[in-house]
């Protein structure tokens, strides 16, 4: 991420030197300055490596004379846990990435105002977040792929790792490892990271959409909400203002209280203003200060143009008219009288007959002009304390007698007699929701969870069976049908005859090894007054989701089955070693050399266990050395109800070795395997004297 350095030519004169010094970087401490770059220069990490190499890739598609085409970006998901950031550029030949992705200071675009950075630092940018990351580059119709890891030295190493054609394929890709306990940082400052890029990128995430405003105004965005909340947008970097720096120099000056009635943005060409080393602010220099103090007065005469322009535009709302004025005399600019009656604060209505209109918990008959104030139809009986309604939220109630059908008609027609046509009405239900303690249930020990009813289980490798109600969290979503659910009482499944909890464990587990994935589970509370019945909810309940599951991955699971089935066997001859469970140190090779030595080549032993071999194929690694897989494959076991034999010759085993039918496995054990040995032999001896058949 590189722009052109500004940089001044100094005369200095001096008088009776008589030794001198050059300051420069000492090449035994780079290592501890590579350090402090990452350890100490950006403070909110996740925005950082979004915002660098998102960055680089802006930069690359106009370096390329791509300045229209989006970079593509895929934000970490619970499924996927992996920023990727791809550009479409000229990408970089092996040369430019070892030099540039390995030297701090190293840049390939210094000479430019086109490009948003001149620091040489950014392509490192990962190393603040993660240990290693992978950088592909396609260039010259060759694409390489690397891998950049901080090695034991703390310097780090970069290394190639395949190499092969891509024809005309050019472009840059950074993909960085996310812990899933960030996914939700990276997740919500995307959304305002990548708002600013024009255009847009390509990317996994729903952004804000883009206000009418922006794309009016040329020198920036204002929206009408309070706190002075204002970002410096520089190509595709936004850097948050802080209004003191601003009001320091010019105190109660003429543009505070528009900076601090208002937000909004600033828009600046390349190199307009000046930036800190880690980007996440700006150097408020007298000439960046100076560059900031003539965006505003341009925005604002930008925008009274733009307002008065709409104001008189017929066919503009009449709700939008008062709106815009009404700011502009907040603002204390000139409004015309023209404008008559759409410069009152208070507009007077009269409601319909069936509906009446509250404000907090007062009957009103008129409403205050502001960009905040909307009217919401109450279709939902949950508290309204759980909405978080603001101060110029106007509730519309149903009174006896009405009909929900038309009360979005009535109240537009309202709108329109009193001159407030356009004027925002919406469900309530389409707010979110969350419960608000009361000083009843803000006592110690209350749980807020017993005041809602929808809840998402957290990751079942957390589950703690003794305190259901921590392992759900509140979940306030529309259900869709391909959900998996469960009844809950009491925090537990409302299902009888199993325990959904170990269940939950046991198919973590199982799917682990299949490399599968569990969906989230939601869970709907169902009590004796409020009773919620399986037909009520959306979506799949959980016992039958797992029964489609397991009957999915049973031409996986038989082969698992049967192998461990022979290993059963190889261990009660003592012929393999268990230990945790079903982990087995002696390898499948040495069960049949062992079998082979003491019962021969031809015996009907060795012939069953390496056909249970053969079933189990890939996964035979997986049941050797994977700790508690037999008692989970016993549960698949049984929910399948699997009862025809696994292994075709076990039936006839059990006819020829009696005792193999009468016995349980936990008799089969090691230390009784020289007995079961002669057994075995024995009755081989019989057999062969009733066949005549010498041994």
């Amino acid at each position: 991420m590189d722009m052109k350095t500004n940089t001044q030519l100094r005369c200095v004169t001096s008088d009776g030197i008589e030794a001198s010094g050059t300051f420069g970087l000492s090449a035994a401490d780079s290592t501890h300055i590579m350090i402090m770059l990452r350890d100490t220069l950006y403070t909110d990490r996740p925005l950082a490596v979004m915002r660098e190499y998102g960055t680089n890739a802006w930069d690359a598609h106009r370096e390329a004379g791509k300045p229209d085409l989006p970079i593509k970006v895929t934000i970490p998901s619970y499924m996927d846990p992996t920023l990727v950031i791809r550009d479409f550029g000229l990408g970089l030949s092996e040369n430019d990435i070892f030099r540039v992705y390995t030297q701090y200071g190293a840049s390939t675009k210094r000479d430019t105002d086109n490009e948003a950075g001149n620091l040489g630092i950014g392509s490192k940018s990962g190393f603040c977040y993660t240990d290693s990351f992978t950088i592909t580059s396609c260039h010259g119709g060759m694409k390489r792929t690397y891998v950049a890891v901080l090695d034991p030295t703390e310097t780090g190493v970069i290394n190639r790792l395949m190499e092969e054609p891509c024809g005309e394929e050019t472009g840059i890709e950074i993909r960085i490892p996310i812990r899933r306990e960030d996914i939700w940082q990276f997740q919500e400052k995307a959304r305002w990271l990548f708002s600013y890029y024009r255009p847009r990128p390509e990317i996994n995430i729903e952004l804000p959409p883009v206000l009418a405003e922006t794309a009016a105004l040329q020198h920036g965005s204002l929206t009408f909400t309070e706190g002075g909340r204002w970002v410096a947008v520089m190509g595709c970097v936004p850097y948050r203002l802080n209004p003191e720096q601003l009001f320091r120099q010019e105190p109660n000056g003429p543009r505070e209280e528009l900076l601090r009635k208002m937000s909004g943005s600033l828009f600046f060409r390349m190199g307009e203003v000046q930036y800190s080393a880690s980007r996440e602010e700006l150097k408020y220099t007298p000439a960046t200060l100076a560059a900031i103090y003539n965006k505003v007065d341009a925005l604002v005469e930008e925008f009274v143009r733009h307002t008065l322009a709409c104001v008189s535009n017929s066919a503009l709302p009449t709700w939008e008219k008062r709106v815009r004025l009404q700011v502009l005399g907040d603002l204390k600019f000139k409004v015309p009288s023209s404008a008559g009656d759409l410069l009152d604060k208070t507009v007077k209505f009269t409601p319909p007959k069936h509906l009446v209109i509250l404000h907090g918990k007062a009957v009103v008959t008129s409403l205050q002009v502001s960009p905040h104030t909307r009217i919401l139809i109450r279709d939902d009986s949950r508290s309204l304390r759980g909405f978080k309604l603001g101060s110029l939220d106007y509730v519309a109630h149903l009174l006896k007698g009405g009909r929900k059908a038309t009360i979005l008609a009535e109240l537009t027609n309202m709108a329109a007699q009193a001159k407030m046509d356009g004027i925002p009405i919406q469900a309530l239900s389409s707010l979110p929701w969350e419960p608000r303690l009361s000083k009843r249930t803000s006592a110690p020990g209350f749980n807020p969870k017993h005041l809602v009813s929808t809840f998402q289980l957290r990751r079942t490798s957390d589950t703690d069976r003794s305190r259901g109600s921590r392992n759900w969290d509140i979940v306030d979503r529309i259900p869709d049908p391909t959900d998996v659910f469960v009844r809950l009482s009491h925090f537990q499944c409302a299902e009888t005859g199993w325990d959904f909890y170990d269940a939950c464990l046991t198919d973590q587990t199982l799917a682990s090894y299949f490399e599968e994935t569990l969906p989230p589970i939601y869970g709907y509370k169902t009590t004796e007054k409020k009773p919620v019945a399986a037909s009520d909810c959306v979506g799949v309940p959980y016992s039958i989701w797992r029964r489609h599951l397991y009957s999915r991955l049973t031409s996986r699971i038989l082969p698992l089955l049967a192998l461990q089935q022979g290993h059963r066997i190889a261990e009660f001859l003592g012929l393999s070693q268990r230990i945790r469970g079903h982990e087995y140190k002696t390898s499948s090779e040495t069960v049949e050399s062992r079998l082979n030595q003491v019962l021969g080549p031809d015996h009907p032993l060795l012939t069953m266990y390496t056909s249970a071999l053969q079933q189990a194929g890939e996964y035979r690694k997986k049941v050797l050395t994977a700790p508690g897989l037999g008692s989970v494959l016993g549960r698949a076991q049984s929910l399948l109800g699997l009862r025809v034999p696994l292994v075709p010759e076990w039936e006839a085993l059990k006819k020829d070795y009696p005792l193999f039918n009468a016995v349980g496995w936990n008799v089969l054990h090691e230390s009784n395997a020289e007995l079961w040995i002669d057994y075995i032999q024995t009755m081989d001896r019989i057999r062969c004297l009733e066949s005549k058949t010498p041994v």
